[in-house]
């Protein structure tokens, strides 16, 4: 073949891929400088599906956060009064779960000390221990015992760190000289006062002649 004729066609190549590089570019240039929001769609669409993966998701529903619940054996909760004196709570079982509203007890044991060091002691089949408040809620045959007398009712609410009480009754309380009866009884001081309210009764036990 005659070497102009090969010299001519090597040109031809040449000036075609030229054009297709010049092709190329331009159409690159023109990809990149559009502002079109079509370029985003895939995005967009991407999106979407990840947004529907929770169909009618209800937020108000409770998550497992909020019902999962921890169980402690023999939990004890210890602190001191605005008198500096020592108070515990303890039980045989406690369930701690947001949808409580505080820890649920089992078996539950309340323990106060007066100025003097006496010993008031609180029962009960089921409570309620409000941690942040430092407040029980007793109940289910309760009785208070201390200072040469027993309370029995059926719930109490105790203040740990102002050493005060709050019981709704029917309130009986019995010890050496007889007993009381009444609706409601506030004690205040660990035990130190008692103040009963509505029909109250009052029995005393008259020393038997020699």
């Amino acid at each position: 073949m005659p070497r102009r004729l090969v010299g001519q066609r090597r040109a031809q190549k040449i000036k075609a891929l030229l054009i297709l590089a010049v092709v190329g570019l331009t159409a690159g240039l023109f990809i990149l400088s559009d502002p079109s929001p079509k370029l985003m769609q895939p995005v967009q669409e991407k999106d979407d599906v990840s947004m529907e993966v929770f169909p009618g998701l209800d937020t108000d529903k409770p998550s497992l956060h909020d019902v999962a619940s921890t169980v402690l054996e023999d939990p004890r909760f210890i602190g001191r009064d605005q008198y500096d004196r020592k108070w515990e709570v303890k039980a045989r079982l406690a369930t701690q779960g947001r949808q409580y509203g505080g820890i649920q007890l089992h078996e539950v044991v309340a323990e106060v000390y007066d100025a003097q060091g006496r010993h008031l002691n609180l029962a009960a089949k089921a409570g309620l221990y409000d941690d942040e408040k430092h407040q029980v809620l007793l109940s289910d045959g309760v009785e208070i015992s201390g200072f040469e007398f027993v309370a029995k009712l059926p719930e109490v609410r105790y203040n740990m760190k102002e050493g005060t009480a709050e019981a709704k009754g029917p309130v009986r309380i019995d010890g050496k000289p007889g007993w009381l009866q009444a609706d409601k009884l506030q004690m205040v001081q660990n035990g130190k006062r008692l103040r009963l309210t509505g029909h109250v009764r009052l029995h005393l036990n008259m020393a038997k002649g020699g």
